[in-house]
């Protein structure tokens, strides 16, 4: 009677296991569209202002869903009166920015936005193409005292990161510093008087650290660049008398390029190379033309008188 009993509780118990139902998997949440507001970052060279011909790719990144390099423009822009000077008569620093198609969306959990500019077709979140800036002739050189760089050239990104679909505020940085010399009237490099005549042939800066990437790429996830790295650069340039106009860039962050020792060579058109040593140093431009108030800058100070090399 026993084994009965047992065997009986015995198929019981499978029975009730196996009635048992698999527990339902949570229903995945609705996508909802994300609003974004951004700020462009400051001191890259180019306005301080979203402009009408800026397209910015946006990444979302999150455990139930990913979205990979979104086309986005700036709703509102700047009015620039000069493309050529980068002259502008109004800045928009701040403005919500417009899906061109697809929109960033919000799934569930907590997802991270990225967003960079000028938009690169094919990039990837962790490899966006960037110039080469080792070599920076493609400066837009206009005149004495209006050298500017082109917009394409400097990147800048911005992250984020939310846990609910909430409208998303993103502040754009640079990875790059512009050293500014030629702002302002006492920053151009001098060059001794008896070379007032010769014009320049071009512009080398060394330094004792990497300050450019050939084969370059942004990873948006660190905010650093991959890619073979360099410690020289080098631009044209152009003068008035002895002084010379030289706007760089340099391919890391304000503290590690103030941190590095500099050697700036100006090659003549007649062979002579006029050297200095230095160093980079925060500073701004006071009552900066085209700009409301005093612009934060980067600038090479030297160390001595460029000399004959």
């Amino acid at each position: 009677m026993k084994k009965y009993v047992v065997m009986a509780a015995a198929l019981c118990a499978l029975a009730a296991v196996s009635c048992k139902k698999d527990p339902k998997p949570e229903p995945t949440p609705d996508p909802q569209d994300l609003t974004i507001t951004a700020t462009v970052a400051e001191n890259t060279g180019r306005y301080n202002s979203f402009i009408d011909t800026d397209k910015i790719g946006v990444f979302v990144q999150s455990k139930k869903a990913n979205q990979s390099n979104l086309v986005y423009t700036a709703k509102e822009v700047g009015e620039v009166a000069d493309y050529g000077q980068f002259v502008i008569n109004s800045e928009v620093r701040t403005s919500e920015l417009v899906a061109a198609e697809d929109k960033a969306q919000f799934v569930t959990g907590e997802t991270t936005i990225y967003a960079y500019m000028p938009y690169v077709e094919g990039a990837a979140v962790d490899a966006v193409p960037v110039v080469d800036l080792t070599n920076q002739d493609v400066i837009n050189e206009v005149s004495y005292g209006k050298q500017f760089i082109t917009p394409s050239w400097i990147p800048q990104y911005a992250k984020a990161t939310i846990s609910e679909a909430a409208p998303v505020q993103m502040q754009f940085v640079s990875p790059c510093v512009l050293v500014n010399n030629g702002a302002a009237a006492d920053d151009y490099y001098k060059l001794p008087d008896e070379t007032s005549s010769v014009a320049i042939k071009g512009v080398t800066v060394t330094a004792d650290g990497v300050i450019a990437y050939k084969n370059a790429t942004l990873d948006l996830t660190s905010g650093s660049f991959k890619g073979e790295g360099v410690k020289t650069i080098s631009f044209t340039a152009k003068k008035r008398n002895a002084e010379v106009t030289a706007k760089f860039v340099v391919c890391c962050d304000v503290k590690t390029a103030t941190s590095y020792n500099y050697t700036i060579d100006v090659e003549l058109a007649d062979g002579n190379v006029y050297t200095a040593t230095g160093k980079l140093v925060e500073s701004t431009i006071p009552d900066a033309i085209d700009w409301t108030k005093d612009m934060a800058c980067v600038k090479f100070v030297a160390n001595t008188a460029f000399a004959k090399k």
